[in-house]
């Protein structure tokens, strides 16, 4: 999980937000009255083209927890990062949608914890403040240094499968960087430089974060 900056409203949601916002809160109140569920439909109208894109934009089409590339694992969800079943309110507030992988996604649901919420990608900085990695036997896991750290490891789960899911994936490009930077310091290339620089570039895209850890451990 990486810092993100967001950008501006999508037009679907200048427009329509407050409008699909108090119509969603009428039809609760009155299913409750009739004491029966609430249309998934009331609660989708999200899911716009505009919303989609703007997030894969913001988020370069990786899953805002555990960085992966989710074209290459599954398909993309808006995540509701106060979950809309708890604070309908929010179903529409432009500040409370990300993107999200579906396992990741799966794995949070309606999970919430008010004393340590889940990391915020883009008002916390999940690297330097609240989560760092651990070498361990079965990859490289996330390791949570603050009470909402250890939420958003346990709400996304994002330990799961070891080997042969995020802590194996994590570890290819851990040991990847650490060959690379390792060589440069055993040859004293004159082209360190630029190699540093490809592999900045590279800390911004899939498991980024992992790439910038390795570097400042071995750098």
């Amino acid at each position: 999980m990486r810092n993100v900056q967001r950008g501006d409203m999508p037009d679907s949601l200048v427009q329509n937000a407050n409008t699909w916002r108090l119509q969603l809160l009428r039809e609760i109140r009155a299913c409750r009255r009739a004491r029966r569920k609430v249309p998934a439909s009331s609660f989708d109208k999200y899911k716009q083209p505009d919303v989609r894109q703007a997030l894969r934009t913001m988020y370069r089409g990786l899953c805002c927890y555990c960085e992966g590339r989710i074209v290459d694992v599954s398909f993309d969800h808006i995540e509701h990062r106060k979950p809309k079943s708890k604070y309908p309110g929010d179903t529409f507030n432009w500040d409370n949608l990300h993107l999200a992988c579906q396992k990741c996604n799966t794995a949070k649901g309606n999970k919430w914890s008010g004393a340590a919420p889940i990391l915020d990608a883009v008002l916390d900085n999940p690297l330097t403040d609240h989560l760092t990695y651990q070498e361990s036997a079965t990859g490289l896991r996330r390791w949570p240094s603050s009470d909402r750290g250890t939420t958003t490891v346990e709400h996304a789960d994002l330990d799961r499968d070891g080997w042969d899911g995020l802590p194996g994936s994590r570890a290819k490009v851990f040991l990847e960087t650490v060959g690379i930077m390792k060589g440069i310091k055993d040859s004293l290339s004159p082209n360190a430089n630029a190699v540093r620089r490809e592999l900045q570039g590279k800390a911004k895209g899939e498991y980024g974060t992992v790439i910038a850890y390795a570097m400042e451990q071995f750098g």
